[in-house]
């Protein structure tokens, strides 16, 4: 995305801890934006679990737009 310099953000939240060793996961700034954005969705409409369209209008909230056909969809290389 946009203004992702590729370096990540420690960050030791419950909600967006991981179970690893290192008590914590880094993320992008642009994956810390997402996951905050979907806690708030998630407290704002009282869902635990949201579903796929929850997720693509929370993403769609904070700017993401859909560019290139369906059909040439990748999977990222971590």
């Amino acid at each position: 995305m946009a203004g992702d310099t590729g370096k990540g953000v420690r960050h030791d939240s419950i909600a967006l801890q991981s179970n690893s060793a290192e008590g914590g996961v880094t993320y992008t700034d642009d994956e810390l934006r997402f996951l905050r954005a979907v806690d708030a969705y998630k407290a704002k409409n009282k869902v635990k679990f949201p579903t796929a369209v929850d997720l693509l209008r929370v993403a769609v909230s904070i700017g993401y737009e859909l560019r290139g056909s369906p059909g040439n969809l990748a999977v990222a290389a971590e």
